[in-house]
C-alpha cells in the first residue's frame, strides 16, 4: 500500500499480481507481466503522479510519471529484495535486500550497507 500525497487516498493490491484499488488514478499494474518473484511493495512519487513496485529478485517496475532508473532484475541476489525508498531530493531510489544490502539507481548517492 502507498499513500497519494496529492490526494490523501491510496493505491494498493496484494498476492503475486498486484492490480490496484484505488483513490486515486490508476496508472497501471503487473497484472498481464509475467513475474520470476513476487511484488513484495511499492513506492508513489512524492508528487501523486505515479509509483514504483519492486519484486524480490530485485525487479523494479515503473507506472505513471514515474521514471525507470535500472533494477536488479537478472542479477544474483544473496538475499531477496524486501523494500524500496525514492530519493526525494535527487532523480532515484534504493532497493534493500533482506541480508542488508543496499542498491542505489539513478542520481540517489549510495552511502553504504545496513549490516
Amino acid at each position: 500500500m502507498a499513500a497519494d500525497p496529492g490526494t490523501g487516498g491510496y493505491w494498493f493490491g496484494g498476492g503475486r499480481r498486484w492490480r490496484l484499488q484505488l483513490q486515486r488514478s490508476f496508472f497501471g499494474s503487473t497484472g498481464a507481466i509475467h513475474l520470476v518473484r513476487p511484488i513484495v511493495g511499492m513506492e508513489a512519487l512524492p508528487n501523486g503522479l505515479g509509483y514504483r513496485f519492486e519484486a524480490a529478485d530485485g525487479g523494479v517496475f515503473d507506472f505513471g510519471a514515474a521514471t525507470f532508473a535500472g533494477s536488479m532484475g537478472g542479477h544474483a541476489l544473496v538475499a531477496p529484495v524486501v523494500g524500496m525508498a525514492d530519493d526525494v531530493a535527487n532523480d532515484g531510489y534504493w532497493l534493500v535486500a533482506a541480508d542488508g544490502g543496499i542498491f542505489s539507481f539513478g542520481d540517489a548517492a549510495y552511502y553504504g550497507r545496513i549490516s
